[in-house]
Order: structure tokens, then sequence, then C-alpha cells
């Protein structure tokens, strides 16, 4: 059965989708956000419908827009003729029609068992899944499927089959899997030589289509248009902050200026004869003296109060004392009279103490214009701001010039266009750039200074093996036989397998029965390990028996096989990657492989 046309209506958040088909292998890009509603989703759905236990799933599936969208058509070419498979999947409807003579002909819905059966050799869809879906998540094996309880009831029919996967002459199986593993290594190179080289000459005609414009591109890779509106931006703004740096410059000045004529005229209105150091120290020496004469007035008079208190029996007796305290009284009266008089002569009538406040306040304006004066605030700084705008205004017209010679070479072309052509150009020199360093960095690993040279060099090693290598095969002998001999051959396969996916790190893999469910053990060379031991986090051997048990089902002549591969290959190097895909092209060539790779991935495969 090869499946040429799928049409999906509604499934999950497909809708609306119509794939088309190639005879062998077919890859389909998806987006990052599509989800498991895969288009190999999809094709098991068409083939065996939902059963009840994938209720949950059915119904996961719903399209946003309702049920009455939920369903899916496939064109399907058969050994009897082309057949239309449709399904309803939410009223559960199957529907068949064959293609007669550009028509189309109503079945019956029981003859998709009878397709299965005679295409595929399987009916049950637990088996399909083990042999022919391959879910990047689900790809353990499934220990419920009829064809994996048949496999382990013969491997406990055959309890000493396992020994006879370790027969091969001394060193000979070995030999052979190194130097298969080496013609795999070779082929590998040269199918990478073939993607570097591709890569490289598909890079250049892409990039020959921006080659008209070059001259919008900077020796650096950069756009000019952008670079030089970038720039110009920058020198405006830049320009701004001096223009504006030099207004609050000349601003700040003249309030300084003003600010310092204000205190000198204020200065000026001072006596400069009255207002000096040593009136000023001349004036608080006579106060102090001052003060002091009237404290001894006032010590005069208290000591006069007190002798009047007295009776008049006892002054009268004392008369001499009084006049003397009244004589002394009248001298410090004379004194404050001729201090008050050369205060007066000094000050010019002024207050001594009007006089020291303002003496202070012309001080403190004197201060004031000695901090705005000495030094000099701003000194110079406009004239560098004034060099520095100058710098910047002819760095603006150069840059306004330069522009204009751009827009002139665009000509009627929209800028915008022109830009996207000019980003195009960079990313398509850049990504050449990167491809023709991978290359050379392949051509140092493999030797040759030219891919010519490198490519001769690895078909005559490939040559050299294959020759070893029939050889070696020539020599061998298969000493199992019997019924137990298919068993075995499934694990000499599962061996290709892993070998393949592990880069030829493991060669052989045996089971291990736990109860009645199925487990591995992998080997390489003589060395021996439980498969949970060896691949923690990614099934390799469950993977490996699988593809040998489709294999073993379809290798019987009367099916074709049909491989629906999920986005796993991604988590596989290379070297393993390349190998995987051999393999599969070599064991199930006359069937179909449909498999899902990232948009990216497909776009650069």
């Amino acid at each position: 059965m090869r499946i040429k046309k799928l049409i999906v209506k509604g499934f999950g958040a497909l809708r609306n989708r119509e794939y088309d088909f190639r005879p062998f292998w077919t890859e389909i890009p998806f987006p990052e956000e599509e989800g498991e509603e895969t288009v190999n989703e999809v094709i098991m759905a068409l083939l065996f419908g939902f059963s009840p236990p994938q209720r949950l799933k059915k119904e996961r599936f719903i399209p946003v827009r309702g049920k009455d969208e939920y369903q899916a058509a496939m064109m399907v070419e058969t050994g009897e003729g082309q057949y239309l498979l449709g399904r309803h999947f939410a009223q559960e409807t199957l529907e068949i029609f064959k293609l007669e003579d550009k028509r189309l002909s109503s079945l019956s819905p029981m003859v998709l068992m009878d397709l299965l059966y005679k295409e595929m050799g399987i009916l049950n869809p637990l088996d399909f899944q083990v042999i022919a879906f391959y879910q990047k998540e689900k790809l353990l094996l499934d220990q419920n499927a009829p064809l994996v309880r048949d496999h382990t009831r013969q491997i406990r029919l055959y309890e000493d089959f396992t020994e006879l996967l370790m027969v091969s002459t001394d060193g000979e199986e070995e030999q052979q899997q190194k130097m298969a593993a080496e013609r795999v290594d070779i082929d590998g190179l040269i199918a990478e030589l073939d993607r570097y080289q591709a890569e490289v000459e598909r890079i250049k005609a892409e990039e020959a289509h921006y080659r008209d414009y070059e001259k919008f591109l900077s020796p650096e890779g950069e756009d000019l248009l952008a670079l030089t509106a970038r720039e110009y931006t920058a020198v405006a703004l830049e320009k701004s902050f001096y223009e504006e740096q030099l207004r609050e410059e000349v601003e700040t000045r003249r309030i300084l200026e003003t600010e310092v004529a204000t205190l000198r005229q204020k200065i000026a209105s001072f006596d400069p004869f009255l207002y000096t150091a040593e009136t000023e120290q001349k004036v608080i020496r006579l106060l102090k003296y001052r003060a002091e004469l009237n404290q001894r007035l006032q010590r005069e008079e208290e000591a006069l109060e007190q002798f009047s208190r007295k009776s008049y029996w006892h002054r009268l007796g004392s008369k001499e004392k009084e006049a003397e305290i009244k004589q002394r009284m009248g001298r410090i009266l004379e004194d404050l009279a001729r201090l008050r008089a050369e205060l007066r002569f000094l000050l010019k009538n002024k207050k001594p103490e009007d006089f020291l406040k303002e003496k202070t306040l012309l001080e403190q304006y004197q201060n004031d214009l000695s901090r705005l004066e000495t030094p000099a605030l701003f000194k110079g700084k406009d004239q560098y701001s004034l060099e520095e705008l100058d710098r910047i205004r002819q760095r603006e017209e150069e840059l306004r010039q330069k522009r204009e010679k751009l827009l002139a070479l665009a000509g009627t072309e929209d800028i915008e266009t022109v830009q996207e052509n000019v980003k195009a150009l960079a990313d398509w020199k850049a990504r050449r750039r990167q491809a023709e360093e991978e290359l050379a960095a392949f051509l140092k690993k493999v030797g040759g200074a030219t891919p010519e040279d490198a490519r001769r060099l690895l078909l005559a090693k490939r040559e050299q093996q294959e020759e070893q290598l029939k050889t070696e095969e020539t020599k061998a002998q298969v000493l199992v036989s019997g019924e137990a001999s298919t068993l075995a051959k499934v694990y000499r396969d599962a061996g290709r397998y892993l070998s393949a996916l592990t880069a030829g790190d493991y060669q052989s893999i045996k089971p291990r029965l736990e109860g009645n469910t199925l487990h591995f053990m992998v080997g390489s060379g003589t060395d021996w390990c439980t498969e949970e031991a060896v691949f923690p986090r990614r099934p390799w051997a469950h993977l490996a028996f699988r593809l040998a048990l489709a294999k073993s089902v379809w290798e019987k002549g009367k099916s074709r096989p049909l491989l629906l591969f999920d986005d796993f290959f991604p988590w596989l190097m290379p070297k393993a990657e390349q190998a995987l895909r051999q393999l599969l092209a070599e064991d199930f060539a006359d069937g179909q492989i449909i498999s899902r790779v990232r948009e990216l991935a497909y776009s650069t495969h």
C-alpha cells in the first residue's frame, strides 16, 4: 500500500490541509508550534479509527470549530488499484471508494480489513504502532502488541537461542562490523561533502539575485542606508545636546554677571573710609569699655541705694562716704558722655550696633563677589562647546551628503524594498562565509586541498573497504539454522540498526525477559550491559528492535512496508542519522517512508 494524497478537513490544529506523497520517502515539514496532531496521527486514525480505549485521544483531536469538521480522506495505491478512504471521526463513519475508469465506486467498509491484510499483512493497530508508527516520545516497545507477545513466546520456546546470536568465527564478525562501520563513515563523509558543496552553490546562486545591491553594503556587511540613518540620528542628538549645553552656559554666565554687577553696586553704596577693619576694631573696643563703665555705674548705684536705706542717725555720721559715692558716679557719667561723643564722631552719628551689622553685611557681599569672580566659573567651557558643535555640524553635513548619494543610487525604487533586499544580501553573504568555513574545516579533516581532491580520496577508500568487506563476508559462515534462525536474524538486524543509531559504539543486541516483559542487553565487542544502563534517556535498543521486527514482518514478500517517523532524527549525531537513513533505504526499498521534519531543518536539508 502506498499513500498518494492526504486531505485533512479538521484534525486537532490541522485544518484544510493537503499533502502529496512520493513513492518512497517523503519528508513533511512542520512548524515549531504544531503539537501531536501530526500527519502521521491522521494516517493512523484513517487506517484504524479510534478504538474505545482511545476515547480521550479522539476527543483531544476534535477541531476548535466543532465536530462537523472532524474529517479526513486519503488516496492509496494497492496491487488491486487505487482506493479513496474517508472517515468522519465524530460520527465514526468510514467510506471506501475504488477508482475505476476515472470513476469512484462505493465499497463496503469491511473492504478496508482485506486491504490492510493484503497490503501490510497486519490487522491489529497495536502491531501497526510497533512496526510502523514511530512517535518521538513513544519509542518504547508496546508489550501488549500481539507481535511482541508472540515474539516473547518464541524466545521462551527456544531458551538457548540467545547463544546462537554469539556464534561466529573468532574475530570475523567484529571485523566485518568494523569494516561495515568504516564504510558507513566513508559514505557519510561523501554525503557530507555533497551537502557542503551543494549548500555553498545554492547560497551563491541566491546571493547572485541581489548583486545589484552591493553598493548599499559596507565592507563589514552593514546596510549603509540604515547605518547612515542611525549615525545621522546620533549626530543630531549630540548636536542638540551641545546646543542646549551652550544655551545653558550663556544663560548661567548672564545670571552670574548680573549677580556680580548687583553685588558691586551694593558694595559701592558703603563708605569705604568708614567701613574699615580699624574702625570696626575701635568700635568694638569702645563698646567693650562702655559696657565696663555701665557695670561700674550700676555697682555705684546699688551701693548708694543701700546707703539710703539706713536710718537717719546712721546716715548723718556717714555723709562723707555718700558724697564719695556720688563723686565716683559723676566721673563715670562724664566718661560715658565722652565715649558717646567719640562714637558719634567716629561713626558719623550712626549707631554702633547698626554699624557692626552693616560691616558684616559688607563682608558677606565681598565674599560672595570673590566666589563668583575667582576662579571664574565655566572658564573656557563655552569655547569647548562651540568647537564640539562645529565638529558635529560638519559630521552632520557629511552624513547628509552621503545619504543623499545613496538615495540617488536607489532611484525610484522604494527605500523599504531596497533595505529589505540589502538585508537579504547581507544574510546570504554571511551564510556563504559560514558555509565556506564549514567546507574548509571539513576538507582539513578529511584531507585534500579542494573538494575534488577530497572526493577522489574518499572514493578510493570506499572502494578499498568494499573489497575487504566482500572478502570477509565470503569467509564468514552462518552457523544458525532451523526455526530459531528467524529469531536470530531479527536480533542481527537489530544489531545493525543499533550500530547505526549509536554511530558504531554498540553493535549487538539480545533479549532479556523479566516475567512477561521483554527487555534488552546491548553489546560492544565482548562487553554486554542492560539497555537502561547504556541508554537512560534515549530508548535506542527498543527502536532498533522495532525496526528489525518490521523488516522481519515485511520481508515475506506478501506486503509492502509503511513506516511513519516522528521528528527524532535531530536526537542523532549527523553520522548516525546518515547511517540510519542508508539502512532504511536498503531494507525498505519496496515500501513507503513518511517522516516529519522541522521547517528550519527541512529548508536546509
